[in-house]
């Protein structure tokens, strides 16, 4: 099945993949700078850092990070650009919470293609090169340029948010696999644009597909091809980051909605409310489990607070929010919310972001390279009490690659089994 992606840029296309932890820079950068500039630059980062940051040094110690920097420092003269970035990055995630790290500049290569994880498979399930990258479609990946991909993984892992839950690392570690800069600069690649992946067949058959990089801008002009027969309603409408359908043949009159992003919340809610009233509907289905978060006021104000006056759908039943482990920031925070007030039955898999945890996301740039830094300056309880991580009331498992080609959603075919009439209580027990 082939299908266009226009997305807005890298990280709409992140969103649909899995949230990036390195954005897109918006500040013009420059990464030839000399030794003696990065050094400039790192102590910046050192001296700056502490100072912003809510709580820099509440998961690894000041002696831990300055010792980092130095050892970056002394190393300088021997790295290329992507080398220092990854190093930088590596350092920043240390941190340990989500909305700590460094921004991608805006020269990123991505490569065009794409996987998903399905139990210990890594799969490739899309590709951006038609009729070049086909053959690729469904093979699992077994190396990346010559090297396991149990050993680029293991690369990977420092590179993620150090004191997030393992679902959102391991989930950022899966969405890195074609990013070019990374690659490059934890050695894996030879050089950014041009990255040589070996897949297995189901068949059997290994085979090596080479896969030239994309300029991040360019990403949107790209030519997607999937390897699902059928798509599921979650990855229908990748451009909309708010959209809602009255799903036929549902009994009760059922509205699922994907809730992908905040911009124009106000009004992508009122013109949802307007439709569940026209429809009469009974049921709400909220998706957020490709929502890397905005601002959780707004979805207090704008979709929250006005379902828990709605005496139709704020009822045992008929209210569920879809979430897993891509839920972020915001999103994350509105999920709680939701649960705590209203009825809602939070479906799905455990959120990989912990609720407890500093965010808040700030941004500097340093001096010479220009590169953005993001640094947290407050730190939330969205949950009181138990564990720190917000789990689903109904957890289901993960998709199978059998049901994910096929285009089945069982989290949502979970709810859809569900009586409009049954308690929380019941429901959930099912």
């Amino acid at each position: 099945m082939q299908w266009k992606m226009r997305v807005l840029g890298i990280v709409a296309f992140a969103a649909v993949l899995g949230q990036f932890s390195l954005a897109p820079a918006q500040t013009h950068e420059n990464l030839g700078i000399t030794p003696a500039q990065w050094r400039e630059d790192l102590e910046f980062l050192k001296r700056e850092l502490p100072k912003r940051h809510k709580n820099a040094f509440h998961y690894t110690t000041r002696e831990k990070f300055e010792a980092a920097i130095a050892e970056l420092e002394r190393d300088l003269d021997h790295l290329n650009p992507d080398e220092i970035f990854v190093r930088m990055a590596r350092i920043l995630s240390s941190i340990g919470d989500g909305h700590t790290f460094a921004v991608y500049p805006q020269s990123l290569t991505l490569l065009p293609i794409g996987f998903s994880r399905f139990g210990e498979d890594i799969r490739v399930t899309r590709v951006g090169a038609p009729g070049i990258l086909d053959e690729a479609l469904g093979a699992k990946l077994l190396k990346i340029d010559g090297m396991d991909v149990a050993r680029v993984l293991e690369l990977l892992g420092p590179l993620a948010p150090q004191d997030e839950l393992p679902a959102y690392q391991r989930r950022q570690s899966i969405v890195a696999l074609n990013n070019g800069l990374v690659l490059h600069g934890l050695g894996i690649l030879r050089q950014p644009e041009t990255a040589h992946y070996t897949l297995r067949r189901d068949d059997g058959k290994e085979f090596t597909i080479m896969a030239a990089g994309i300029r991040s801008q360019d990403f949107d002009q790209a030519e997607w091809r999937s390897v699902q027969s059928q798509q599921s309603l979650a990855m229908q409408k990748l451009d909309e980051t708010f959209w809602f359908t009255l799903l036929p043949e549902a009994k009760p009159a059922t509205v699922y909605c994907n809730f992908r992003r905040y911009k124009d919340l106000q009004d992508h809610a009122q013109a949802l409310f307007s439709f569940l009233e026209e429809e009469n509907a009974e049921r709400l289905i909220l998706d957020l489990r490709q929502n890397p978060g905005g601002d959780f006021t707004k979805g207090l104000a704008d979709l929250i607070t006005p379902l828990s006056r709605n005496k139709r759908l704020n009822q045992p039943g008929r209210l569920f929010v879809l979430i897993g482990p891509a839920t972020f920031s915001a999103a994350m925070a509105n999920a709680v919310h939701f649960r705590e007030r209203t009825h809602a039955i939070l479906v799905g898999q455990p959120i990989g972001e912990k609720p407890n945890s500093y965010a808040e996301g700030r941004r500097m740039n340093l001096p010479n390279s220009h590169l953005g830094i993001n640094y947290s300056i407050e730190y939330y309880e969205f949950q009181k009490g138990g564990e720190n991580e917000v789990r689903p009331d109904q957890l289901v498992p993960g998709v199978t690659w059998e049901e994910f080609l096929a285009g089945r959603d069982p989290a949502l075919e979970w709810i859809m089994a569900q009586p409009a009439a049954a308690t929380a209580k019941d429901a959930t027990s099912k």
